[in-house]
């Protein structure tokens, strides 16, 4: 603690280290609430960094911090489309394309942006009418933790209180039932589970459906079909047989219901 915040410069020097953390933090978040786990934030950082550098030694501040988020977003861009359209693995995919942008990224400095006159890979000095504005001079913290934290705000904001947030956030919860709300998902993600690799929500439909009691009962014998209602009936005179909900978590009950309307028996 007394390291951390054990002064001013202490402080200050804690919020600097804690800037970067906070942006790759919100970067992670959203495609965690999307239920995609997305670990190459470090790739996207390193390379957004070196290309907004690069851009804002030439063409001023605002156009360097554009050119480094478009440069994160390709980044990320390639593994994303990898998992949509063929339903590859983010988890595998993103964090080999943290090292594919750390190579990069040194490649181009070595190769095409070193500053001349340095021993050591590092581009040119940014000049300082590009620099940030510094809240604490002597001590090197600026403008980067408002603008960190003025995101963070926004994100709890659009998360929470926007169409396209919720959509967000149902799509990661359960997608099947996302689409069934009629919200656009990837097809890999509402596929049947024969066509796609098995997960541990495929599993539990397995067991469900190899359950003593499917959600569909065959014609059996010893059994008719009500002709007005479709409704099966024992000769008995039984009640006709109704699904019975499984013990399932709380964001997958929509999911069970929706799936059990869609697929009921004729008159049901």
């Amino acid at each position: 603690m007394r390291e951390a915040f054990g002064g001013t410069d202490r402080i200050a020097a804690t919020l600097a280290a804690a800037t970067p953390l906070l942006f790759t933090g919100l970067a992670t978040a959203i495609a965690f609430r999307a239920g995609v786990f997305n670990v190459g934030v470090e790739g996207g950082f390193v390379f957004g960094g070196l290309i907004g550098a690069t851009v804002a030694l030439h063409a001023g501040l605002l156009a360097g911090l554009v050119a480094g988020a478009l440069a994160g977003l390709l980044v990320s861009a390639l593994p994303g489309w990898l998992k949509a359209r063929w339903n590859v693995d983010e988890v595998v995919t993103t964090l080999m394309f943290n090292f594919v942008a750390a190579g990069v990224t040194g490649w181009l400095v070595t190769a095409f942006l070193q500053a001349k006159g340095v021993a050591n890979s590092a581009t040119p000095l940014i000049p300082p009418s590009s620099w940030l504005p510094d809240l604490l001079p002597p001590y090197g913290l600026t403008s980067a933790v408002l603008i960190a934290l003025a995101l963070v705000a926004l994100y709890a904001v659009w998360i929470k209180h926007s169409v396209l947030g919720y959509e967000l956030r149902q799509t990661g919860l359960n997608p099947r039932f996302a689409a069934a709300q009629g919200i656009r998902v990837s097809g890999n993600a509402t596929d049947e589970p024969e066509t796609r690799p098995p997960r541990l929500c495929d599993v539990h439909a397995v067991t469900w459906a190899t359950s003593d009691r499917p959600l569909h009962e065959p014609r059996q014998p010893g059994r008719t079909e009500s002709k007005t209602t479709g409704h099966i009936h024992r000769k008995t005179g039984a009640k006709p047989w109704r699904p019975t909900r499984p013990t399932r978590s709380t964001h997958e009950d929509f999911a069970w219901s929706a799936r059990t309307w869609s697929s009921r028996p004729r008159g049901m």
